[in-house]
């Protein structure tokens, strides 16, 4: 691939993820410097980020069959759908990881419920599962902020996955992948905290 072709694919994965309010607003601070700053691997699918460093490296790789269905809640019809899509998505994941306040005291609070869950055995989210990372703390930072990643992509996709922690009928499909069941009023106070979260981080 040529650094022409590079650099046109970076642009596609930018304005992608750029696809609403919420997303655009978080990309903003980004967008000039993500074209020197944002760093395609084609050898790889793994993506990170320095953290005393602007450097976001994105592996450009489809996801392995079984690190995908820890990335991607299947069952909503608004879940990143191709590879566009997907690298557009673990970008907005990468720019999360980067300039969320972890100090904010609603995000200490939903750190706190994911702890709660991973120190049990369980997770509100897979995604803390990929890194080959034991500590449920640490687990834990990785599931807040691929909630809120959610809802930054689209606020029903982060609806949809709230109903299948909260619907019985899908109790035991939560069970088989070690996933909490909450009721509807914690999904409630999920949602708000997640609200709480990026209106701040937006807001600055």
């Amino acid at each position: 691939m040529s650094n022409e072709q590079l650099d046109y694919a970076k642009d596609d994965i930018v304005q992608n993820a750029r696809r609403n309010n919420i997303s655009r607003i978080l990309v903003r601070p980004y967008q000039e410097e993500l074209n020197d700053n944002l760093i395609l691997d084609a050898n790889t699918w793994i993506c990170h980020h320095e953290p005393q460093s602007p450097n976001i490296y994105l592996g450009t790789k489809r996801l392995p069959e079984g690190v995908y269905h820890n990335v991607v809640f299947e069952l909503s019809t608004h879940r990143p759908k191709d590879q566009l899509d997907m690298l557009s998505y673990r970008l907005l994941h990468e720019i999360l990881h980067k300039t969320l306040d972890k100090d904010n005291i609603y995000f200490e609070q939903l750190h706190s419920v994911a702890t709660s869950a991973r120190k049990e055995g369980y997770s509100i989210v897979k995604l803390g599962d990929i890194d080959n990372q034991t500590e449920p703390r640490l687990q834990a930072y990785e599931d807040v902020i691929e909630l809120i990643c959610m809802f930054a992509w689209n606020s029903d996709y982060l609806e949809d996955y709230m109903t299948f922690l909260t619907e019985e009928n899908y109790s035991k499909s939560r069970e088989s992948l070690k996933l909490i069941s909450l009721s509807k009023d914690d999904a409630e106070i999920i949602k708000q905290l997640i609200g709480k979260i990026t209106t701040e981080q937006i807001t600055g």
